[in-house]
């Protein structure tokens, strides 16, 4: 399997998601050509373009497809909704959801077998903690692998669950 031409992919780019992305950037974590983004509104995606620099599309399933970590930056009611969208398309792929309120197997219930899930801890403060390079996922999901919880760790991530 070739590597995906993307790092990271979000869904959504809304205040929690776009502080994310603006953390991200700020501490070098990755340079605006790692990151795609799917925004539906059309000044936050112009924003997000002239101000950061990011490829943005309006289009999920382009974030599937191109993304090797796919973050959920939608709004908890929409979470289901756009995984079941999603389908096979994140088979195989890290996805990190921000929203509040949806569980890990709820996630899990509705993606493919081989998608890893991981959901935002309500008890972090993700822009807060982005900006301070803290890590604000809490490594667990029946579907993880080694290699995630490894990086997990390294990124000193073991305040949460590892199981």
């Amino acid at each position: 399997m070739s590597a995906a031409p993307y790092r990271l992919g979000f869904i959504g780019t809304g205040k929690l998601a776009g502080s994310v992305i603006r953390g991200l950037l700020l501490k070098n974590f990755c340079t605006p050509d790692g990151i795609l983004a799917s925004e539906p509104n059309v000044e936050t995606r112009a924003q997000l373009e002239n101000k950061l620099g990011l490829r943005l599309t309006t289009q999920n399933s382009e974030i599937a497809a191109k993304a090797e970590i796919v973050f959920l930056g939608v709004k908890p009611q929409m979470v289901l909704a756009v995984l079941r969208e999603l389908g096979d398309a994140i088979a195989n792929k890290l996805v990190v959801s921000f929203a509040a309120g949806i569980r890990i197997a709820q996630m899990e219930e509705v993606t493919s077998a081989h998608a890893r899930a991981y959901e935002h801890t309500k008890r972090d403060r993700t822009g807060d903690e982005c900006l301070c390079q803290r890590p604000a996922c809490d490594g667990s999901g029946s579907r993880k692998s080694s290699r995630d919880v490894r990086g997990h760790r390294l990124r000193g991530g073991s305040r949460g669950r590892t199981n």
